[in-house]
């Protein structure tokens, strides 16, 4: 039997948060697949999202590599920047 709309339970923040880390893990192997594969600017794209949930050291490095192909060398070096104070997650 289908549950009628509205009356599902809420999912419980541990459901939410591991939903979350899938999903971030998800977005960075596929920032870094587009980076592998030359498509820097697909890339890009996938890790200005990402940002606005993961501000990892791994993120901002990937975005400032990313940045180094595409040739904005002083938005790398800021990224870099960013990598060395963010804190391990």
């Amino acid at each position: 039997m289908m549950p009628v709309l509205g009356l599902r339970p809420e999912p419980s923040s541990t459901f939410r948060s591991e939903f979350s880390l899938v999903n971030t893990k998800n977005a960075f192997v596929t920032a870094s697949g587009f980076y592998q594969k030359g498509q820097y600017t697909r890339a890009l794209e996938t890790l200005n999202e990402l940002l606005n949930v993961d501000r990892s050291p791994k993120t901002y490095a990937l975005l400032a590599k990313t940045l180094l192909k595409l040739g904005f060398k002083s938005d790398a070096a800021s990224a870099y920047e960013l990598a060395g104070r963010q804190k391990p997650h």
